[in-house]
């Protein structure tokens, strides 16, 4: 059970871990399901930083050629510190995840005296604390907490760093997710190859929904990779910055002038994970992939979308489902031809299920130094 606390206490405090010393950082993205924010945590951007006594913190190498943000102080309190949307966490179960390397880290006076992540929220009825601390020495690892978010939550700020303690601490890769279930609709224009001609009097709407999986449509650029009949079209197209979590992909495309069936991959998409793993789905016409007027369904390329062009053919997209089978940060997509037809995406969503576990149980803690426990 976390505990509630008073306001004005908080901030009598003077060392800005109270809620009401956030007036001027700007909140972090709204999101409609599971990841309310990510951060690399390789620059202090959009982050506070609070201070009471002797500290320094900075960015510094950290991961695989990484950067970290690090915080040192030989007795005092050095925090980074930022809202959260209280909306996308009101009612939820939140899980916070960040890569930690702690050294050296003793403990204060009082028991909150630690390395911590701490999450204040503001209710109606006061103040709830929830956060999990750290000492000693330890290598980069994942911590983190769980907090069950009053439906009442008027504001939200996240704090991480040393509180009235010694040591140094070097945070990376920050996570915070709710429980629900969310699709992020890809914005492709930013990186659409080409322009995207459709065969003439084809009008593509903004907007595809299929089984309740959005498609956003660019309204001036696609994705195309060659293929036969279309070997001047790109080899691959450019990554596509991801940075969320997901658990399945959906693709909405066509081939362009196939033979419907082959036995080589028309092209291959690739996910790449934060840690460095690939994850691939292979193309094939036929399978995975539809022609650009085709109106059957295949094993895993769903009809979603038909029209008629101006001479009165069908043209028609398709959905193709491509699972992920892991619970971790997706960095980038990609996709490259590799034999076959050419292929043309309109539009990507990717969908995040909610955190399959808790990942730290939920620590009761008062966490405002000076505050009476």
């Amino acid at each position: 059970m976390a505990r509630s606390g008073n306001l004005s206490r908080h901030v009598a405090t003077g060392i800005g871990v109270g809620l009401a010393c956030w007036m001027g950082i700007g909140s972090a993205v709204v999101a409609p399901g599971a990841t309310v924010l990510f951060s690399r945590l390789d620059s202090l951007e959009g982050w506070t930083v609070r201070t009471l006594g002797p500290s320094t913190v900075g960015v510094v190498p950290g991961i695989a050629n990484g950067r970290c943000v690090e915080l040192q102080s030989p007795g005092g309190t050095v925090l980074i510190s930022r809202d959260l949307p209280a909306q996308s966490l009101a009612g939820r179960r939140v899980n916070l995840a960040c890569l930690v390397r702690t050294d050296d880290i003793t403990r204060g006076a009082q028991a909150s005296s630690t390395g911590k992540m701490h999450l204040a929220i503001q209710t109606p009825q006061g103040i709830q604390h929830f956060s999990t601390r750290w000492t000693g020495s330890n290598p980069w690892r994942m911590e983190g907490l769980v907090a069950d978010v009053p439906a009442g939550a008027e504001r939200a700020v996240l704090n991480l760093g040393l509180e009235g303690c010694s040591g140094r601490v070097g945070l990376s890769q920050l996570s915070v997710r709710n429980d629900r279930r969310g699709a992020w609709p890809l914005p492709l224009p930013e990186a659409g190859n080409v322009p995207c001609a459709l065969p003439a009097g084809v009008v593509l709407p903004q907007q595809i929904m299929w089984q309740d999986i959005p498609f956003a449509i660019g309204s001036e650029t696609c994705l195309r990779v060659r293929g036969v009949g279309h070997e001047d079209w790109p080899a691959a197209i450019a990554p596509i910055p991801v940075e969320r979590h997901a658990a399945t992909v959906y693709l909405l495309h066509a081939a362009i002038e196939g033979e419907g069936k082959r036995e080589t991959p028309a092209a291959i998409w690739t996910a790449t994970t934060l840690g460095g793993m690939d994850i691939s789905l292979s193309l094939f016409e036929g399978r995975e992939l539809g022609a650009l007027g085709g109106t059957t369904d295949l094993e895993n390329w769903k009809v979603a979308w038909r029209a008629k062009d101006a001479a009165g053919r069908v043209v028609t997209l398709g959905v193709t489902r491509w699972p992920l089978h892991v619970d971790s940060l997706i960095e980038s997509l990609n996709c490259r031809a590799y034999r076959g037809a050419a292929v043309v995406t309109l539009a990507v969503t990717l969908v995040e299920e909610p955190p399959a576990k808790q990942m730290v149980e939920e620590v009761d803690d008062d966490e405002v130094e000076g505050e009476e426990p």
